[in-house]
């Protein structure tokens, strides 16, 4: 079957990965056969067979709710049932590109991101490698320009030597760390989530606590202790009390004391307003409150305390808002 392509409007098969024209992603690909994967575990499998680097390089995160800025994504949310594609996008913010109970559709969409990526990468690689080949034409076939042809290539190919592996992925940030994940140092694990680093001081509850010195060495060479999964099941950061990523968005009640969970952070109400937790300060919540995070309480104007949506941290959603007469579109 012929569609037509959304950047070039040439027709192509449904079949096609990319359109023949243009090189474009074909969005209407058909899902079936192929080789295309239709759930995260084949996206899973089929990055693994085409020795894609980590993800960590590429910036890409499947199956996992990846919170850190420049990163496509998509994972099953345990809490609404629904597969959720997203981006990060330089600033922190997220975008959803899809959340919906199609699992296969989900996945096409970082899918064709997924490829269309590699695509531009290999169109630069050819790009480059043409401007090369043109390179000893420009210059005129005398011993001078010669001398200077030879000299500019060796800069070109010594900069490419040290651009071209990474031109599309970043590996590491500018400090030499690696971004969210586990670390095993000393025998002891750690967990970094954002610039925070955490220490797991009891393995078999799976107890955590906030570090705010960490050894030198750890942090200046942390891509050496780097681990992708640690070696025992039991530990696993994410229900530690500390990580808000998993958290259904409300109200939690401890004591006199009244918290907030929103966009993976958890707030205080203090001072008649709203303050973001710092991880320093968690230990001085309950626990079991904590890694009971799902359980929020439903809004109610007899505490006397301010709306935490009316506050300048709640970011609404997208769509129409009418103010003082104006007609306002939000989008995020």
């Amino acid at each position: 079957m012929k569609v037509r392509c959304k950047y070039c409007d040439n027709y192509i098969s449904d079949t096609d990965e990319f359109c023949s024209h243009c090189g474009a992603a074909n969005e209407d690909l058909k899902r079936v056969g192929n080789g295309v994967p239709q759930t995260i575990e084949e996206l899973q499998q089929w990055y693994k067979d085409h020795n894609l680097p980590p993800q960590e390089v590429t910036r890409f995160f499947i199956g996992e709710d990846y919170k850190e800025p420049r990163a496509f994504g998509i994972y099953y949310d345990q809490f609404t049932k629904n597969y959720v594609v997203y981006k990060n996008k330089d600033n922190g913010e997220r975008a959803i590109r899809y959340e919906g109970k199609d699992q296969a559709y989900a996945v096409n969409e970082l899918y064709l991101k997924l490829k269309e990526e590699i695509q531009n990468q290999k169109n630069r690689n050819h790009s480059t490698y043409e401007y090369i080949k043109e390179v000893p034409k420009i210059i005129n076939n005398n011993t001078k320009h010669t001398m200077i042809t030879i000299f500019i290539l060796f800069i070109f190919f010594s900069i490419i030597a040290t651009v071209i592996p990474f031109a599309i992925f970043q590996l590491k940030d500018e400090s030499n760390h690696y971004y969210s994940g586990y670390y095993l140092y000393n025998d002891n694990y750690y967990y970094r989530e954002g610039e925070n680093w955490y220490h797991l001081y009891d393995e078999q509850n799976n107890l955590w606590k906030y570090e705010s010195e960490i050894s030198s060495e750890l942090k200046d060479k942390a891509s050496d202790y780097y681990i992708t999964v640690p070696k025992t099941g039991t530990i696993d950061f994410k229900t530690s009390g500390l990580f808000f990523g998993y958290c259904k968005e409300g109200y939690l009640i401890s004591g006199d004391r009244y918290f907030y969970v929103y966009n993976a952070d958890l707030y205080e109400y203090r001072d008649f307003n709203w303050a973001k937790v710092k991880p320093s300060e968690l230990e001085s919540i309950d626990l079991e409150l904590r890694k009971k995070c799902e359980t929020n309480y439903v809004f109610d104007k007899k505490w006397g305390i301010q709306n935490f949506k009316e506050s300048y941290h709640y970011i609404p959603q997208s769509g129409y808002y009418r103010v003082d007469g104006v007609y306002y579109y939000y989008y995020k």
